[in-house]
């Protein structure tokens, strides 16, 4: 026995049992003793993501506090006062020096300093040696030389480190400004921030309970340490080293205080690092405990999930064995049946539904399929009983046609032509009718009908007058049947001009091709219908066959001869074709025949 036909002969049980085995408890224990041995190296991956985070968030308000720093700066200098004191040369005497850095001191450094206490010190120090500052002058004049050497080797803004201003700790930032005529360099802005400030952009951070945030400049030298006393001292070369070499990452160091984790970031906006260091223990010591728990409570769950999972397999199979059972019974034609519901399981409850739905759906196809036999054999008997009347309508046709020729030969004789005209008239309709009306013609042969029926009409009535507009090209391609205009100028003549007490005045046919289709519009200009009364026959014009038969609608308004060419229409070309009552009020009514084109059409026969 094969190893596909051993298996497709285990039960659904055995199957759910297996698969629970190999697919759940053994790839349960493996993985559980695999995800125990990893969960450590996992837990200090997210302390190290932690830490990250940390990192950022004080370096995104770094960059954000620097660059509000130049921003508030830029007002400063494009206005005329400092241009104009960047614009005076060397040669200005020390008046000229004073009286053009007196109106910045005075007026320009106040207004962009008011609010902002965390800025110690604004000075303007041009090439020139023109000083300007709200603090010292002679302060910003003696570090102009070297500031003015580093910005000019490393860009337009630079922080220059950590110093103190008559004795407070500060940090330097350095940036160029232009001449806005010559767009030359011109001199720089030294602004002294509080680094008391910029500690406080890194407060409320917190590491574990011992960890901390280190910032640096470029150089290695500290700006913020918890401990103020670190502030202007260095970092090691070893780890101002590991901090060149990328712009960020994390590694951990073990000491006597356990194993440290240390984040590193550099900033290039600032040109700052950050860095954070905090034992490893701190932050995923509880995690560690935790996983303890969540293993043992895992374990358990796993007992109790299989313990479900086998009495759910059980359930599920013995309800599908059921329902496998009563198909079996519907396969040799039992019908009877039905699929019970109730039970833990709405999928099988809608299963059971469906299959109940299927069997009923069944029986019902079966009573259709033979009641269609029946009508099937109905339909025979009449179409039987149609030709047979066919047949007794054309015994001995010579006989009436030799009368009708009689009388136009009397007619003629005794100068009667009106007799003449209606006698030759008559014979050809009484030729056209008495041939198979289901037979299909080309809508030529039915238009020279329906011109010699206007013939009669028109003796009959004075007043009447008629018009048919169809393509001579059109014509011989489209596919008619015999007699299906008649009934609708029939019926106009009733409903149109009887029922309304009008004298029948106009009939008009016109031909109107549409795309894979030719309508043939029938116009009068009897009284019309109501709305409600076309609606409801379009309506009934429009049902399927099976609803057709079974429509009382046109019956009960008398419009039978609608309803029979458009069913003959239908049932020779399809249900694309038929007619339809397109307009109806009291000038008239139109009546639109829609007809197929045809490459080969049967001729009329002799």
């Amino acid at each position: 026995m094969t190893y596909e036909r051993l298996i497709y002969r285990m039960s659904i049980r055995t199957k759910l049992f297996l698969m629970l085995l190999f697919f759940l408890c053994l790839p349960s224990f493996v993985f559980g003793f695999l995800w125990f041995e990893k969960s450590t190296k996992t837990l200090e991956d997210n302390a190290i993501q932690y830490s990250e985070t940390l990192n950022n968030q004080v370096n995104d308000r770094m960059e954000i506090y620097f660059q509000e720093i130049r921003r508030i700066t830029l007002p400063l200098i494009s206005n005329p006062l400092t241009q104009k004191m960047i614009s005076a040369g060397p040669s200005a005497d020390n008046y000229d020096r004073y009286s053009l850095a007196l109106p910045l001191q005075d007026e320009l450094f106040p207004s962009i300093l008011l609010g902002r206490s965390d800025i110690l010190s604004l000075s303007i120090v041009s090439d020139s040696g023109l000083v300007a500052s709200n603090l010292s002058v002679l302060s910003a004049k003696e570090r102009f030389p070297a500031y003015d050497r580093r910005i000019k080797e490393n860009g337009d803004y630079q922080l220059m480190g950590f110093t103190r201003v008559y004795g407070v700790p500060v940090l330097t930032l350095a940036m160029k400004f232009y001449d806005t005529i010559t767009y030359r360099n011109s001199g720089i802005v030294i602004i002294d921030i509080k680094l008391s400030e910029i500690a406080g952009l890194s407060r409320g951070v917190k590491l574990g309970s011992s960890g901390y945030i280190r910032i640096t400049d470029s150089d290695g030298q500290i700006i913020y340490d918890p401990d103020s006393s670190k502030w202007g001292t260095y970092i090691s070369a070893k780890l101002l080293h590991k901090f060149d070499t990328k712009l960020k990452g994390g590694f951990t160091e073990h000491t006597s205080r356990g194993k440290l984790l240390i984040n590193y970031l550099h900033s290039n906006i600032t040109g700052l690092n950050i860095y954070s260091q905090v034992p490893i223990r701190e932050l995923v010591g509880g995690l560690i405990y935790f996983r303890s728990i969540t293993a043992g409570i895992s374990l358990m769950l796993i007992v109790l999930a299989l313990f479900l999972l086998g009495w759910f397999s059980l359930s599920l199979t013995k309800r599908i064995i059921a329902l496998q059972r009563l198909m079996k019974r519907a396969e040799l034609g039992d019908f009877s049946v039905y699929a019970s519901y109730g039970g833990s399981f709405h999928e099988l409850d809608s299963l059971h539904h469906s299959f109940n739905a299927m069997i009923s759906e069944i029986r019902r196809l079966v009573e259709v399929v033979h009641k269609s036999e029946l009508k099937e054999k109905e339909m025979q008997i009449v179409h039987r009983e149609s030709m047979y009347r066919s047949m007794q309508a054309q015994i001995n046709p010579h006989f009436l046609y030799n009368t009708l020729e009689l009388i136009n030969s009397y007619a003629i004789v005794e100068g009667v032509m009106p007799i003449s005209k209606m006698a030759s008239a008559l014979a050809h309709i009484f030729r056209y009718s008495i041939g198979n009306s289901g037979r299909e013609v080309a809508l030529t042969e039915e238009l020279n009908y329906i011109e010699t029926y206007f013939t009669i009409l028109t003796e009959r009535y004075p007043h009447f007058s008629n018009e048919v507009h169809v393509g001579d090209q059109d014509a011989p391609k489209v596919r008619a049947l015999r007699l299906m205009i008649q009934p609708i100028v029939e019926n106009a003549f009733k409903h149109g001009y009887e029922n309304h007490k009008l004298r029948p005045t106009y009939i008009g046919i016109r031909g109107i091709p549409e795309g894979d289709a030719y309508v043939l519009e029938i116009r009068d200009r009897g009284g019309g219908m109501e709305d409600a009364r076309k609606n409801k026959i379009n309506e009934a014009l429009m049902l399927t066959w099976d609803r057709e038969v079974n429509a009382d609608g046109i019956t009960q308004m008398d419009s039978i001869g609608l309803w029979n060419v458009h069913s003959r229409l239908r049932l020779t070309f399809g249900a694309a074709y038929g007619i339809e009552i397109a307009e109806s009020n009291t000038t008239g009514t139109v009546i639109k025949m829609r007809l197929p084109y045809a490459s080969e059409l049967p001729s009329e026969a002799g």
